[in-house]
């Protein structure tokens, strides 16, 4: 059985986890593609540093 109590909130402010019975969701759907993917996978973090970035964006150039 899947958790939830019907609380409407944004599940991305929360990191999945519901504010009104602490049900964590390990999953979340696109809402443009309506496919599902783990929830983790939403997050980027921490952020690469900006030489990192760099050097792949030059490597995408060459």
């Amino acid at each position: 059985m899947m958790g939830g109590c019907d609380t409407v909130w944004n599940t991305f402010w929360t990191g999945g986890v519901c504010p009104g019975c602490s049900y964590r969701w390990e999953i979340t759907i696109c809402l443009a593609c309506k496919k599902f993917s783990p929830h983790e996978n939403w997050y980027h973090w921490p952020p690469r540093p900006i030489d990192e970035i760099e050097r792949q964006l030059e490597a995408e150039r060459s």
